[in-house]
């Protein structure tokens, strides 16, 4: 898959899919990675990844947009990374 050409409605289902096999392979909630919530607001999806070391995406769906959010603690452009 090309993500530059990446559709919004397949993007919708990777994060749908990855929250629904997230729930499925790891019982325990708080070890889980994916999430996705449906009307988070009206109107509004958010999805996440988080992966309990400090890396992030926070995913915004609201009809056609989309808003992604990221976060790497160990990019070279993290205030964290720096002495």
């Amino acid at each position: 898959m090309i993500l530059d050409n990446l559709p919004n409605k397949k993007l919708v289902s990777a994060l749908k899919a990855s929250a629904a096999l997230d729930i499925e392979l790891c019982k325990d909630e708080y070890l889980r990675c994916f999430s996705y919530k449906a009307n988070w607001a009206p109107g509004i999806d958010v999805a996440s990844y988080e992966n309990g070391g400090g890396d992030e995406i926070v995913i915004v769906i609201k009809g056609d947009a989309i808003l992604i959010k990221g976060f790497d603690h160990e990019s070279e452009v993290s205030p964290h990374a720096q002495e």
